[in-house]
């Protein structure tokens, strides 16, 4: 019996058995690069909602401003709440998000996969 001494199209084969976890990886990092942006974008709108109320003294506007920056990321979905304004006009803005994970679907798992995030910011209201 004869030993085959060539290796030809062994590249080819470690190639494609590679594949798959590459392309894998690459998922998963484009993952956390959608959750980096889904906490940013929460901070951000903490961020607007506080300038906005600080300038008006409107919670439905400082709200709806909040929202509108949340809206702007498909996988976050959030609540805006102000608290405070009492003594020196000192507040509170909270928004809390959930920061939905594409990376396993609610059609493989059955049940939809989240990450809460909550961000707050505190300020005083302009005189």
């Amino acid at each position: 019996m004869k030993k085959r001494l060539s290796e030809r199209g062994s590249a080819s084969i470690e190639f494609i058995a590679m594949v798959p976890l590459l392309l894998m990886l690459l998922v998963v990092i484009w993952q956390f690069f959608v959750a980096g942006f889904a906490v940013y974008n929460t901070q951000a709108a903490a961020n607007d909602a506080a300038k906005v109320y600080a300038a008006t003294n409107d919670v439905g506007l400082a709200q709806q401003e909040a929202q509108r920056m949340l809206d702007t990321n498909k996988h976050v979905s959030g609540s805006v709440g102000i608290s405070g304004g009492g003594s020196g006009g000192e507040f509170t803005a909270t928004v809390q998000a959930d920061f939905q994970v594409s990376l396993l679907p609610r059609q493989v798992l059955g049940y939809s996969t989240s990450i809460p995030i909550e961000r707050t910011v505190t300020g005083r209201v302009m005189q």
